[in-house]
């Protein structure tokens, strides 16, 4: 993979501490989202956003608030080996928002239950993985107009 263009960029952040103080129950949401496209000079753009919400259950106040967003700009030249290096990207990027919950959350982290969305492991053969891999050859085949079979 030749890479243009590289951003990984904390769009959002809050947190508010007091709010553990005074409260014990919550109401999380995290996911991500990923999206391939087309770009100028037959470059692939991928946008990789996670997000990560507390809230209050009752009231719906939100006081934990975090997204992030990772940009590539790139020219795929092995599809099988590049889509696993963005997987690793996400993989870094991943336990990067963990890090900084945990860091900015203090001794409140274990409250958040955070799940791991990471698709991390040593050894290539666990099926989570390899899904992550395929899942990332299907997109990049979707954007570039190819059959993704």
């Amino acid at each position: 993979m030749k890479i243009l263009k590289k951003h990984n960029t904390l769009l959002q952040y809050s947190i508010n501490l007091l709010y553990f103080e005074k409260n014990s129950e919550l109401k999380q949401t995290q996911y991500t989202s990923s999206h391939w496209t087309m770009g100028a000079e037959n470059s692939l753009l991928l946008q990789y956003d996670i997000f990560f919400y507390a809230k209050n259950p009752i009231t719906n106040e939100c006081f934990v608030n975090y997204h992030n967003r990772f940009d590539l700009q790139c020219i795929i030249e092995d599809i099988v080996v590049d889509a696993e290096e963005v997987v690793k990207f996400k993989e870094i990027i991943n336990v990067s928002a963990q890090l900084f919950l945990m860091q900015n959350t203090k001794d409140y982290y274990y409250l958040l239950n955070f799940n791991e969305m990471n698709l991390t492991s040593d050894n290539n053969q666990n099926p989570t993985r390899l899904s992550g891999i395929d899942l990332e050859i299907k997109s990049v085949k979707k954007a570039m107009g190819i059959s993704p079979i």
